[in-house]
């Protein structure tokens, strides 16, 4: 993620100056569906492989795309947010010098609302992670995240024209929300409650499951949870520089926002938890939706320790913190691990401060402090 291809050796995954893969898009309408297909072209004279997460070589599993009408600058991606393990060779893909590779079609309905008729323009907005055939080669999958490479890509765009767009509204399931708090009244620290979270329910899952589940989710509303950790955020201690990077006091002020909103909507909302989801995979830890009261925990959950032991570590604590700031505070997985989180802290503030797995690290490292 020539010349175009090579690796620096200072062990910190970087962004690319230049653009070894194209992107092409193409969308059509079809009865009630938008279908897209997107041509991924590796443009250098070297193989290399690209990561498959984040893509639409996966299908729609996370937002990459920006949707616009004449009215609408940025429709809202409603679709799955999903955590995943750490990648693995499996999770790239080969791509030779000029032979392009294409996504199956993706149905945007399936994640985006197109309120009206007319025209529509669709652009790629997400970085792109590849590496060398020759790295790939010669290194271990835990050496991944250190020799991979990532670049934004030219922007590619798409325009369609859309007709009897109330066919998508009919077709569209209804889902249930939570009640989203306005985290913006929570700005003192005497504005932390103290009542416990609500006793989540559950779909499938065994005895052993449910009750882990249950202690770490009420725990989060303890007082070692989410109070503990609003309590600590300053944008002047270590642990916040690490994981969020050196931001301004307005910044430091909106992470509070976000854990304090996940705080609230944890006790008035009834979560259930579903340990059977339709949308998991091999590589795939938990999902949901922004606004969801469900979240579904995978077959990889269960291989994850209770709780981090260690910094930066992923685990079950961590994933419903990750979770549930989805849910509360729509925030985008713009890096997975605790080394892309920390190199993107340094990097990019911003997208640290809306960055799922970032503040599931922040918690646990507090919580454990």
């Amino acid at each position: 993620m020539g010349n175009m291809l090579s690796l620096r050796s200072s062990g910190k995954m970087h962004s690319s100056t230049t653009e070894p893969i194209r992107i092409s898009i193409k969308c059509k309408q079809k009865s009630s569906k938008v279908l897209c297909q997107f041509s991924f072209t590796n443009i250098t004279n070297g193989e290399c492989y690209l990561l498959r997460y984040n893509t639409p070589l996966e299908g729609l599993r996370s937002s990459f795309l920006n949707l616009k009408n004449q009215k609408i600058n940025d429709i809202p991606y409603q679709g799955i947010l999903v955590k995943r393990l750490l990648p693995k060779k499996e999770n790239y893909v080969l791509l030779k010098p000029n032979k392009p590779i294409q996504s199956p079609d993706i149905d945007l309905t399936k994640a985006y609302q197109f309120p009206h008729d007319g025209e529509y323009t669709l652009q790629y907005t997400r970085d792109l992670v590849y590496i060398t055939k020759e790295k790939m080669e010669s290194i271990k999958d835990d050496e991944l995240p250190i020799w991979s490479r990532k670049f934004r890509p030219r922007l590619s765009s798409c325009r369609f024209t859309v007709v009897n767009a109330d066919k998508f509204k009919k077709s569209r399931k209804k889902v249930k929300h939570a009640k989203i708090i306005d985290a913006s009244r929570f700005e003192g620290c005497s504005d932390i409650p103290s009542e416990e979270c609500l006793t989540p329910q559950f779909v499938n899952g065994n005895a052993s499951q449910k009750a882990m589940t249950t202690a770490l989710h009420k725990e989060l509303c303890s007082s070692n949870g989410y109070p503990k950790v609003i309590l600590s955020l300053n944008r002047n201690n270590f642990l916040y520089k690490l994981w969020f990077g050196i931001t301004v006091t307005k910044s430091c002020r909106q992470v509070k926002r976000f854990y304090q909103a996940s705080l609230n909507g944890l006790k008035s909302d009834t979560i259930t938890y579903d340990f059977q989801g339709k949308r998991c995979k091999r590589d795939t830890v938990a999902y949901t939706k922004h606004g969801a009261r469900k979240v579904h925990l995978c077959p990889a959950f269960d291989s994850l320790p209770a709780k981090s032991v260690s910094s930066g570590q992923d685990s079950k604590q961590q994933t419903l913190v990750h979770e549930f700031s989805h849910v509360y505070s729509n925030t985008r997985d713009h890096a997975y691990g605790s080394y892309d989180c920390q190199n993107l802290a340094k990097e990019n503030p911003d997208y640290a401060m809306d960055n799922a797995d970032t503040f599931g690290y922040y918690f646990c490292d507090v919580f454990n402090a």
